[in-house]
C-alpha cells in the first residue's frame, strides 16, 4: 500500500509517529479549481508539510505558496502576486478510511480565508466615479459635483 499518493498528497494515520515527516507537492493550479469573477490561483501551488502525530493527535504544519491574480476591488486593475501562507493543524478526527489529505485541507484553507473584497493595496484609491480615472495612477480632472 503506498503511503502517499502524489496527485493528492494523503497519508495513512497508521504511517505516522512523533517523528515529523515532510511531504512536498508542486499542484497545477487549475486542478484545485479555485477560481472566481475577481481572483484566480495562476501557475502552480506548492505545499511544503511536515507531519507527526503524539498518540491520538496528528499535528501538521503546512506552507503554500502559490501566485494569484487578481481584480482590485476599488481600482479595478489586474494585479499578478506571489503569495506565502503558513499553516498549523492538530487534529484527533480524520477520513474514514484511516487517511490524512493535506491538499484537501490547504485548498479549503485558502478558500476560506480569502476576503469577498481584494484590493491591490491597503491605500488603493480606487476610481474616480465620474470620469472612471484611476486615482492611483492620475489625478483626476473632471469636475466632481460636490455634495
Amino acid at each position: 500500500m503506498q503511503e502517499v499518493a502524489q496527485a493528492d498528497m494523503k497519508i495513512l494515520i497508521d504511517s505516522l509517529t512523533e517523528r515529523p515527516r515532510d511531504l512536498n507537492e508542486t499542484i497545477p493550479a487549475s486542478e484545485w479549481d479555485m477560481s472566481s469573477s475577481y481572483l484566480d490561483f495562476v501557475d502552480t501551488i506548492t505545499i511544503e508539510a511536515s507531519v507527526s502525530k503524539a498518540q491520538k493527535v496528528v499535528h501538521l504544519e503546512a506552507q503554500a505558496y502559490f501566485t494569484e491574480k487578481i481584480i482590485c476591488g476599488r481600482c479595478l486593475q489586474e494585479i499578478i502576486r506571489p503569495l506565502q501562507r503558513a499553516y498549523t493543524f492538530d487534529m484527533t478526527e480524520y477520513d474514514a478510511n484511516g487517511y490524512l489529505d493535506i491538499s484537501s485541507l490547504i485548498r479549503e484553507e485558502l478558500l476560506l480565508e480569502y476576503p469577498i473584497k481584494t484590493l491591490c493595496a491597503a491605500d488603493c484609491k480606487g476610481i474616480c466615479p465620474v470620469c472612471g480615472v484611476n486615482l492611483n495612477l492620475e489625478k483626476c480632472t473632471c469636475s466632481k459635483k460636490e455634495e
